[in-house]
């Protein structure tokens, strides 16, 4: 009799064992698992970081004192505008070391398109990186805009000195393609930029248009995020539609 109710003792805890351990393992399929959200990848935070502060840098310059601000009428030609920040949160310890951001203008509405991610190297432009001077390059012709779409580029025909600047800015971008500032302690210096090389970052271009095509516009399946955006936005609010 004792031997027949420790049998029973044990049947029943194995009974109610097998019924939880099925319960359990059924549970989850009657319940949604708790949605998983994807955090930005490293070259995508690095983007981020790049877009806003290269929109930072240009917007400092152009609320600073009218005499050490971009001639208006640049502006409103420039069919590119890149921005070198001198420092960038992921960027070396001793500068940006041509880590920079570029947006070009669409020529029917005048506005600036979704940025392209870029570094700029060359012997003549090393000595502008020593980690407190941001370099400003415009494009001042269609031809000068549409190199920005190829993998890499030669700088060529850059302005050298101011003189090549005047009477027109309209005028001189028939001889030449592009303008370079350095940004030093709000100061503008025009330099020369001639023979150094451009070339997309193509780690976080991937990381913000995937294996879309870059090109002067871009498809838009994918949302394209507003820290990215933010600086096109910012060349949107300081410079004027062109005819």
């Amino acid at each position: 009799m004792f031997i027949c109710r420790i049998l029973m003792v044990i049947l029943l805890t194995l009974r109610i064992f097998f019924i939880t351990d099925v319960e359990a393992f059924q549970y989850p399929k009657h319940v949604n698992p708790p949605e998983r959200r994807s955090s930005p990848s490293r070259d995508t935070v690095k983007a981020y970081n790049r877009a806003e502060t290269s929109a930072n840098v240009f917007k400092s310059i152009m609320i600073g004192q009218p005499e050490n601000s971009f001639p208006k009428e640049l502006l409103d030609t420039a069919t590119a505008i890149a921005v070198f920040p001198a420092k960038l949160k992921y960027g070396a310890l001793t500068g940006h070391k041509g880590s920079g951001i570029v947006s070009t203008r669409d020529s029917k509405t005048g506005l600036w398109l979704p940025p392209i991610f870029i570094n700029i190297s060359g012997d003549n432009v090393t000595q502008y990186f020593d980690g407190n001077s941001d370099l400003v390059v415009f494009a001042i012709n269609p031809d000068a805009m549409k190199a920005f779409f190829i993998n890499e580029f030669k700088v060529e025909k850059a302005v050298t000195s101011q003189e090549f600047l005047t009477p027109s800015i309209a005028d001189a971008g028939q001889r030449f393609h592009f303008v370079a500032y350095r940004h030093t302690n709000e100061t503008l210096t025009l330099v020369n930029i001639e023979n150094s090389t451009i070339k997309h970052d193509g780690m976080l271009n991937f990381a913000v248009y995937g294996e879309r095509q870059l090109k002067p516009y871009l498809p838009t399946s994918k949302p394209i995020s507003n820290r990215v955006l933010t600086f096109p936005l910012m060349l949107n609010s300081y410079t004027q539609k062109a005819n």
